[in-house]
C-alpha cells in the first residue's frame, strides 16, 4: 500500500504569476535533473488565490497546490513538484528521498509575503528502479464502452524507462478501430528504502516508514493530512517491502486493481 500526504480541506489553493520575468529562471531550474544551488530566493513573486471552500490563510499552510496555469502554454517541468514551507523542508531533511531540488520562491497574499520552496523531484528515476522485478500487464480497451480485458501479465523484460516507453508505443500500434491496445507498468519495486516515493497531483506519495514519520509530526503541520492512495496508476515498492511481490501475479494484480 502507498500512502499520501495531501492538502487538507482544499486541493485548489492556487497561485498565479504576478509577472512574466520569472519564467526563464524557473524554466531553467525545472528542466534539469541535476543539483542547483540557490543562495537567495529566485526573484519570483506569486499572487495567491485561495479556493472559496478553504477557510485557511494560504500563507499558513505547509503545502500549497501547483496551479495548472503554471504549466505555461503547454510547457511542463520535468519530474514532479509541489510547493512546501520551510517547516516541510526541515522535515524532508530527516527523510530518505530520491534526488530533488528545492527552489526558493516568494509567495504573496494581499500585502503579506512569505518564502516557500518548489520541491522538485528528478524525472530520471532509473537508477532506483529494480527493472527485473517490475510487473506489467497488457490490455485491450473498448474506447466506446470502457470495457477492458487483460491480455497478459508478466514480470521484467525492460531495462530502462525508455525501453518501457518504446514498448508502450509498439503495443498502441496494434490498436484497431475502437479497440485500444496498451501496456501498463503496475508495480515498480525500488532498489532502496525511501520514505518519500514521488509527488503526484501536489501530494507526497509515502512508503510505510514515511507515513509513520509524518504521523509523528502531523500536529506540527498546518493544512495537511495523511491518507491511503486508493488504486493509484502504479505502486512503488521500497526495497524492504518487496516481499509483497512473492505472490502469484494474478493474485497480486487483482488485489491492487
Amino acid at each position: 500500500m502507498n500512502y499520501r500526504l495531501y492538502i487538507k480541506n482544499s486541493s485548489r489553493s492556487i497561485f498565479m504569476a504576478e509577472a512574466e520575468s520569472y519564467r526563464p529562471a524557473l524554466y531553467d531550474a525545472l528542466s534539469q535533473d541535476k543539483p542547483i544551488a540557490f543562495d537567495r530566493p529566485l526573484h519570483m513573486e506569486f499572487d495567491l488565490r485561495p479556493d472559496v471552500s478553504d477557510d485557511l490563510d494560504p500563507l499558513s499552510k505547509d503545502m500549497l497546490s501547483w496551479s495548472g496555469s503554471m504549466d505555461l502554454g503547454g510547457w511542463k517541468p520535468r519530474g514532479s513538484y509541489s510547493v512546501i514551507s520551510e517547516k516541510m523542508v526541515e522535515l524532508l531533511g530527516k527523510l530518505r528521498v530520491p534526488k530533488y531540488n528545492l527552489i526558493p520562491v516568494i509567495l504573496r497574499f494581499g500585502n503579506e509575503t512569505k518564502q516557500y520552496y518548489i520541491f522538485h523531484m528528478y524525472e530520471d528515476r532509473d537508477e532506483y528502479i529494480d527493472f527485473d522485478n517490475c510487473i506489467y500487464y497488457s490490455f485491450c480497451q473498448n474506447q466506446k464502452t470502457g470495457d477492458t480485458r487483460i491480455l497478459n501479465r508478466f514480470r521484467g523484460g525492460y531495462n530502462s524507462t525508455k525501453a518501457y516507453t518504446e514498448a508502450c508505443h509498439e503495443y498502441e500500434a496494434k490498436s484497431k478501430g475502437l479497440e485500444f491496445v496498451g501496456l501498463h507498468r503496475k508495480i515498480i519495486p525500488l532498489k532502496e528504502d525511501f520514505d518519500v516515493l514521488w509527488i503526484f497531483s501536489n501530494k507526497l506519495k509515502l512508503s510505510n516508514s514515511g507515513r509513520d514519520f509524518f504521523q509523528d509530526h502531523i500536529e506540527s503541520l498546518n493544512g495537511v493530512a495523511i491518507g491511503e492512495v486508493v488504486r493509484p496508476p502504479s505502486y512503488m515498492i521500497p526495497k524492504s517491502e518487496t516481499n509483497l511481490l512473492d505472490k502469484p501475479l494474478d493474485e497480486l494484480l487483482d488485489n491492487l486493481s
